[in-house]
């Protein structure tokens, strides 16, 4: 907590909640619902310092949430939920997230959850993600009849997927979504050589664009860094199915 205090700094608008309850909470009944319920509570409307939310979190976000979530006496929109902005209003979730059992907890990923969003749509199928949208005219300034639709396999190249998804954790009130495990679990991702190479070249090809980094410094930090090697093979995954 000396940490938050640290960095709320000494701000006259910043009124921490120090008695906020955050030991007497419901917990999910899945690690699916921890994250499901977690992000429909904002899209509800409710704030990081609503219990409502902050009860879908493990102890230790839980107890920021509550007692910092919200801090700003005049109730500044930024701390408010999605809903309450007007964001988020035109979002439909269909949920359908599965989860993996792990040592510690469960980690979760999108399952076969949709997501929808005015002409927009991702629908997930495990390891497969499929994003259609409307096709532009001439200048991107007036969509046509047309739409187009591209399926991924953002898996492809990976040693250990399953990694990839929220950790959540689970106590005597029930599942719980951990922030920092989530953090600890996606810095074990890895993806093989060959798609780390391959990666590499295939961005290598955009290095001559004002980017200052060359194809030989990319590789030694994908190569040195498994996560990051994880993650530009995901990002390529995207890119070489890209029109």
């Amino acid at each position: 907590m000396t940490v938050a205090e640290q960095e709320l700094g000494s701000d006259p608008s910043v009124v921490p909640r120090y008695d906020a309850d955050f030991t007497d909470v419901k917990g999910a009944s899945s690690p699916e619902e921890a994250v499901s319920g977690m992000v429909d509570a904002l899209r509800n409307g409710a704030s990081m310092s609503d219990k409502d939310y902050y009860r879908f979190l493990d102890l230790p976000e839980r107890r920021i949430a509550a007692v910092y979530g919200d801090t700003d006496s005049s109730s500044s929109p930024s701390g408010r939920g999605m809903d309450s902005n007007g964001k988020g209003a035109n979002v439909q979730i269909d949920w359908g997230l599965s989860s993996t059992k792990v040592s510690g907890g469960s980690i979760v990923n999108f399952g076969t959850t949709s997501i929808t969003a005015g002409d927009f749509s991702v629908s997930f199928n495990d390891d497969t993600v499929t994003y259609s949208y409307p096709s532009f005219d001439r200048g991107y300034l007036s969509p046509s009849s047309g739409r187009k639709s591209q399926t991924v396999r953002f898996t492809e190249g990976l040693v250990n997927p399953e990694r990839l998804g929220i950790f959540t954790v689970r106590d005597s009130t029930g599942w719980h979504v951990s922030a920092i495990r989530t953090y600890g679990n996606l810095a074990l991702l890895e993806a093989t050589d060959d798609a780390v190479n391959q990666a590499v070249r295939g961005f290598g090809g955009f290095m001559e664009y004002g980017v200052d980094l060359s194809q030989s410094e990319l590789s030694d930090v994908a190569t040195s860094n498994k996560p990051v090697g994880a993650v530009l093979v995901i990002a390529w995954n995207f890119m070489k199915n890209s029109d």
